[in-house]
Formats: structure tokens, sequence, C-alpha cells
């Protein structure tokens, strides 16, 4: 469930959400799915525009690049953005998963401006950041679909 394998800037969403009214699987289902899927279609054009064309310029490289992280990260704060689930550790482990990717490609864009050896190897640690929220995550999704199937919903 989590946004996609495969990189930091401070939280911009400073108010709590609102809270789901519903089981965990409902708060699956109709919440965090849809963002989910826009979350890995953004991290599928991030990974596609970090694919180096040997006929591309090193500025239009960046520049896609950037694009990319910064629709990646508009949609990481939207994501933190959703009712809270109705679960306290869904809730954090979803709260973790939308931190992560914003600071994955928090640093992403900073690559893209700095075309820095060091902001590089940041990406790519924060990238492990994002890569254990999201295992986190996934095994908190796996334990709800259990419990939902135990109850029939």
């Amino acid at each position: 469930m989590g946004c996609g394998a495969s990189t930091s800037a401070a939280p911009t969403s400073t108010t709590a959400p609102k809270a789901f009214a519903g089981s965990p699987f409902a708060w699956l289902s109709t919440q965090a799915r849809p963002m989910n899927k826009t979350l890995n279609n953004d991290q599928s054009t991030v990974l596609h525009d970090t694919k180096a064309d040997s006929k591309a310029d090193a500025s239009g490289y960046f520049s896609h690049l950037s694009a990319a992280c910064r629709r990646f990260q508009n949609d990481a704060i939207k994501a933190k953005e959703l009712p809270a689930a109705p679960s306290t550790v869904l809730e954090s482990d979803w709260e973790a998963m939308a931190t992560t990717t914003e600071a994955y490609a928090a640093a992403c864009l900073t690559l893209a401006r700095t075309h820095s050896q060091r902001d590089l190897s940041r990406w790519n640690v924060a990238l492990q950041s994002m890569d254990s929220a999201n295992a986190t995550l996934n095994s908190e999704v796996a334990s709800v679909r259990t419990a939902a199937d135990a109850n029939g919903e």
C-alpha cells in the first residue's frame, strides 16, 4: 500500500486532519487507496525521469526531474491532509509514509537545483527512510485487511 519503492523539508501541513467515521478497512478503501494510487504514479514518473537520456541536456533533465518531484511533494502534502485513519497505528504509519515521501521529494528538488553529489547522497538516504516507512505501512495494511476478512468486511 505504501507509495512505492525507490527520496528534506519541514512539514508544511499544520492542521490535524478530521477523523474518518468508519472502519480502518473502509478508510483504506475510500481514502488511502486513491491517494496511494496518485503517489505510486508520481513515484513512477520520478523514476522514469531519473533515467538519463544521452540526447537530453543536463538542464532539460533536471527540469523534468524537478517538475516530477514537485508534483510528488505536493501530493505527499495532500496525503497528510486526508481524514485521520480510525486506528492510531494506521494513522501513525500513514503519516510517517506521507512525511518521508514529502522529504524524499524535497531532497529530489534540492538535487535538481544543486546537481551536487552531497545532495544525491541525501536523496538516497531519504529514499531509504521512505522505503522503511512504506514497509511499516504495508505491514499494518496487511493486518487491517486480515482483520477485515475475519470480520466479513
